[in-house]
Order: structure tokens, then C-alpha cells, then sequence
């Protein structure tokens, strides 16, 4: 029999979620069919004007992870503690890294990437980054399942 021991959990460590509210623009959608009320839960998600919520976009800060949508466009974000977000296509995530947003294949939104370290070549692209990054990656084993502390 298998130790339990062996593998190493954050399942629901310092978890806390929010209701917010998709906006118009219409990349988080409702769809019944699908497990969590959408095709895009489980992605990373970013506050915009109003209160609401879309998904993030290449260096957009992270606001949580999108768990559920519901018919009237309500959705629950995970907001706090550990939690699995896909990373993007190709996405550098080393461990102990802060993170913001990426795109996935195709130029799809929701997913995450290493932000960028300032350095001697210091552009603007990373002061976006550092200025919207958050939390910490925790264990990137599994690039489309990276283990991240919000």
C-alpha cells in the first residue's frame, strides 16, 4: 500500500473564495454543459472596472482562480491560498517566483507565467510585471496544474 506520506498537498491551505460578476466582454460564459458552469474554470482571472471579473491577459495581475459560473453571470473566484492555475504556452515558472498573467495557445486568456525579474536591462515590459505581480509559484511539476500561493 501506498504511504499517504509521499506526496505532498495544499488542498485548501488558507483557502478563502468571493462572489464577483463577470463583465460584457464575454470570455467568461455560462454554459451548463460544462463541469463549474463554463469551458474556462479553473483559469486565472483579473479584476476590471466595476467590480467584475474576465480572464487575464499577458502581464495582467492575478486576482484569483475562477471556480464556478453561474447562470446570472456570478461567478466564485478563489482569492486566497493555495491553489492550481494552468501556466501559459511555453511559460517559464520556476519555483518561488511571483506570477502574473499569460496567454495559452492560440492567444487564449487565463493562464499564468513567471514574472519578470528586474534586472540590468530594466523595460517597461518588466516594471509591468513587477507592478502586477503576485504571490508565490510553489510547485510547477505540472506546467497546465502549477501550484500557486495567491
Amino acid at each position: 500500500m501506498a504511504d499517504p506520506r509521499d506526496k505532498t498537498s495544499f488542498d485548501n491551505i488558507d483557502y478563502h473564495a468571493t462572489t464577483m460578476y463577470a463583465d460584457a466582454i464575454g470570455d467568461i460564459v455560462f454554459d451548463p454543459t460544462k463541469e463549474g458552469g463554463s469551458a474556462v474554470v479553473g483559469r486565472a482571472v483579473m479584476r476590471v472596472a466595476g467590480g467584475k471579473i474576465r480572464l487575464v491577459g499577458d502581464g495582467d495581475k492575478v486576482a484569483g482562480k475562477l471556480l464556478k459560473v453561474e447562470s446570472d453571470g456570478a461567478c466564485s473566484v478563489q482569492d486566497e491560498g493555495y491553489c492550481p492555475l494552468p501556466g501559459g504556452e511555453g511559460a517559464v515558472l520556476t519555483v518561488g517566483r511571483p506570477f502574473v498573467g499569460d496567454l495559452g495557445a492560440a492567444g487564449a486568456r487565463g493562464f499564468i507565467r513567471e514574472a519578470a525579474a528586474p534586472g540590468a536591462a530594466y523595460v517597461e515590459a518588466t516594471a509591468d510585471d513587477v507592478s502586477n505581480q503576485r504571490g508565490e509559484i510553489v510547485d510547477s511539476s505540472v506546467a497546465t496544474e502549477t501550484v500557486v500561493k495567491l
